[in-house]
């Protein structure tokens, strides 16, 4: 299975100041390869035959044939590497800080060089080696080696969380970074991902966006801020589970433009774009891994090169969300604001922090199929924008197709899509909560049967149902038929309009059939929209008995009574079998997964009464 890391190596060395450097980190960049330039193809996908170089360190060398494919991660390009003679060259350098976007396939595989140099082949001269270490099969991926300060414990962490060095990755889309222990600080290098000479075999298999090699240790501050850089290019969420300013987000002047610590509970999935120029970040488009959700400039293209929108320097808008389901739930349509003729909404709410932008951005939501995504009307789709995650507080404010703001919702299922949210909705250097509301009652229904019964009672039939929850429940109607298809009703009774808890409701016919009645129950809401619900079927006549074929029986029998009761499947050594249920009416009784033989059912019915059938089971 493929895997995500962004891999972050930290360890000490000399300054150096580039006019761009990646989080704006003061350590010179001896390497700083970017698969969105300087390749060669630049576009589409082909043989890289060229990566240039926008570090000090000199050229780099493309070694065997490495793919570029300029669909890659979060609309930015990538260069595939085959695990065998495909590896990049250059001068060599003694550095600091090594950081790499790259997507490693073969978890399995032994001692996958990130970076080593050319006389590398086992022996004394194994200080300059980072590789992964011996892989249990377990989704580790030991990122320590032969250079000492790269090793030690509490030198790394995985996602912004302190972790063991021997097992910093752990599963797909991680961020692993190690910051060096004092060590001898001579780790050298001229080789990456892979290039051992006498073992081609650990050469990288997987991909590769981004590779920075740094001069020097960055500090914490710098640290967080290259993690930021990066995560934000690529779509990946910090880890935030130690609180405080873990798993924030920090512009390269140190400035937070996403605090995990607000409304903790949406930090999930968090992708943004944003630019400073000082990086050379000018992200326009991201999406989340499963592509639930997108944010974009102008309108959303297959990179982010060919992205056609714009904004201003130092311009940042990041989104996370709160994990929850993808389409309207009794709990979330309970949480509306007044005025706004609501029917139903997500559950899935974002969080929105804009820093130094009043452009215009736009917004995508796949929905689950839950939300009955073929009968969604564009006419009726609500953006609900909340000052503090609480929709049903005040401080909620609706926009939807032609109310004068500007705001144009579409819809291509199961996408919604919310263009030109401006300023005016979302303000900048702010944060906001969003979600997506409907006023269009074609939704599923919302009351939960969670069960229909009817049984006789002497001669008269009595009907129980019950709901686990309800929402805008206006009534119940019961039918009855004589032949299931002609129906007449004969009661009406009220619902308990919203509720969360469990209702229960019973009627008692006094006139039903002398043979067998037909029952059917509908649920109406508040909007005049009925579903019907199963039938039930009942003979309370004088000689009505108990029916239960076939009989010899290979795989099921039915079960047909006029009480609920209790049946038992017992063998010849007295030995119960089966003990089941079942409920006046016809009762499917499965009995495949039982031996072949002689069994006598013995039933109990809830009047009191007995009956016992041989059964044949072939």
């Amino acid at each position: 299975m493929k895997s995500l890391l962004l891999l972050l190596f930290v360890t000490i060395g000399l300054h150096h100041v580039n006019a761009q450097s990646p989080g704006g980190t003061s350590q010179g960049s001896l390497v700083w390869i970017k698969g969105n330039t300087g390749t060669t193809p630049a576009v589409g996908t082909g043989t890289l035959t060229a990566w240039a170089n926008s570090g000090t360190a000199g050229a780099i060398t493309v070694n065997g044939t490495p793919v570029f494919e300029e669909l890659g991660y979060n609309y930015n390009p990538k260069v595939h590497f085959n695990g065998n003679g495909n590896f990049l060259g250059h001068p060599g350098v003694i550095f600091g800080s090594i950081y790499a976007i790259v997507e490693l396939e073969d978890l399995t595989r032994v001692y996958t060089h990130l970076s080593t140099w050319t006389n590398m082949c086992g022996g004394p001269n194994a200080d300059g080696t980072l590789h992964g270490g011996i892989n249990t099969g377990d989704g580790a991926y030991e990122l320590t080696g032969y250079s000492p300060e790269f090793d030690g414990a509490g030198v790394w962490r995985s996602d912004g969380l302190p972790t063991g060095h021997t097992s910093p990755y752990s599963g797909a889309n991680d961020l692993v970074s190690a910051v060096a222990n004092s060590g001898d600080m001579d780790t050298y290098g001229d080789r990456l991902l892979g290039g051992q000479p006498c073992l081609p075999s650990r050469d990288w298999l997987g991909d590769a966006s981004e590779v920075i090699v740094l001069t020097g240790t960055s500090t914490p501050a710098e640290r967080n801020q290259i993690e930021s850089y990066l995560a934000i290019k690529y779509g990946i969420t910090l880890d935030n589970s130690g609180g405080g300013t873990q798993g924030d987000y920090f512009a390269t002047t140190g400035a937070t433009i996403w605090d995990a610590s607000v409304a903790a509970s949406y930090h999930n999935n968090v992708i943004g774009i944003g630019r400073e120029n000082s990086e050379a970040l000018y992200q326009k488009q991201s999406h989340t891994l499963t592509d639930t959700s997108r944010i974009y400039l102008s309108t959303l293209t297959t990179t982010n090169a060919a992205n056609a929108g714009t904004f201003n320097d130092f311009s940042y808008i990041l989104i996370g969300d709160n994990q929850d389901m993808m389409c309207a739930t009794t709990a979330s349509n309970l949480e509306t604001p007044l005025g706004c003729g609501l029917y139903s909404r997500l559950e899935r709410e974002w969080k929105v922090t804009k820093t130094s932008t009043g452009v215009d951005f736009n917004f995508d939501a796949t929905l689950n199929p839950c939300s009955s995504v073929g009968s969604v009307t564009v006419s009726n789709l609500r953006l609900l924008v909340d000052d503090d995650g609480d929709f049903s507080n005040g401080g909620t404010t609706c926009y939807f197709n032609g109310d004068g703001s500007g705001i144009v919702i579409s819809y291509t299922s199961p996408v919604v899509t919310v263009s030109n949210i401006s300023n005016a909705m979302i303000p900048n250097n702010t944060t906001r909560f969003m979600t997506i509301a409907s006023s269009n009652p074609v939704t599923p229904l919302p009351v939960e049967i969670t069960g229909f019964d009817v049984e006789c009672l002497k001669d008269k039939v009595a009907l129980n149902w019950s709901t686990n929850s309800e929402l805008n429940n206006a009534y119940f109607t019961l039918e009855r038929s004589r032949d299931a298809i002609n129906f007449e009703t004969i009661t009406i009774i009220d619902g308990n309009g919203t509720s969360l808890s469990p209702k229960y409701y019973e009627w008692t016919d006094d006139n039903s059939f002398p043979n067998t009645s037909y029952y059917r129950l509908s649920q109406t809401d508040l909007n005049g929209v009925t579903e019907r619900y199963s039938l039930r079927s009942v003979n309370c006549g004088t000689n009505a008995d108990i029916t239960i074929y076939p009989n010899p029986v290979e795989q099921e029998f039915i079960l047909n009574s006029n009480y609920g009761g209790t049946l038992k499947l017992i063998d010849n050594a007295g030995k119960t079998i089966l003990n089941q249920v079942f409920f006046a009416g016809e009762n499917s009784i499965s009995v495949d997964h039982i031996a072949s033989g002689s069994y006598i059912v013995y039933i109990s019915l809830n009047n009191g009464k007995q009956n016992f059938q041989k059964l044949i089971k072939l």
